[in-house]
């Protein structure tokens, strides 16, 4: 491999370990794994199964951009807001079960099913593929299937390290503080910061 190829590759690395950093990557795993009472392990566990499909929805887009140009990137954009909607919705679930559990003064109970809590996870951040690689894609449509398949791997390297750190990370911190002190208002907590991320998100798409 020349020196110009394993630039490209240390900068897909690069780019798609600054994009695990974006907060919809890892704070709503942390989170709602609190929240549904899940082990770091699970947590994790379904943190890594979810970078994988964002990786592969991310490699799929790009080697169709790589063949058919740079112009169709620009429709992936429009998941931002798709990805801001699923974060606002699971806030709104959660905020709603926190007050329907405040009138009712009942046992507490998993504001979602884990299976509904998992998979709107994973569908939030698969439909959120990493724009900024793109571009790489279409630098490297010139070069084999394993070249493309390769950089394919990077990313998805990188990215779920990032995620599965930065996830692990804020779990712990989670625990420490101790958001089960603040009793009913623990889900009203969650699905505020979830809601404040979905909606960060879709603003942020808009002003750009």
């Amino acid at each position: 491999m020349d020196q110009p190829a394993i630039s490209i590759f240390i900068a897909v690395f690069t780019i798609a370990l600054i994009h695990s950093v974006l907060p919809h990557h890892w704070i709503p795993f942390a989170l709602v794994g609190k929240s549904q009472g899940w082990s770091l392990a699970r947590t994790l566990g379904i943190t890594a199964v979810s970078s994988l499909g964002h990786s592969l929805v991310t490699t799929a887009v790009g080697v169709v951009v790589a063949f058919l140009g740079f112009q169709i990137a620009r429709y992936a954009e429009a998941t931002d807001v798709i990805t801001g909607g699923i974060l606002m919705a699971m806030g709104l679930v959660y905020i709603t079960m926190d007050k329907r559990h405040t009138h009712n003064h009942g046992p507490l109970d998993p504001a979602l099913s884990d299976r509904a809590a998992a998979m709107s996870l994973f569908t939030m951040v698969t439909l959120s593929p990493c724009v900024e690689l793109l571009p790489m894609f279409l630098v490297v449509s010139n070069l084999s299937w394993s070249s493309l398949a390769l950089m394919g791997m990077t990313l998805t390297t990188a990215n779920a390290l990032g995620m599965l750190f930065l996830t692990g990370l804020a779990y712990k911190g989670v625990q420490r503080l101790r958001l089960e002190r603040l009793e009913h208002h623990e889900r009203k907590v969650v699905g505020s910061v979830l809601l404040i991320i979905g909606i960060g998100l879709i603003l942020y798409h808009y002003a750009h």
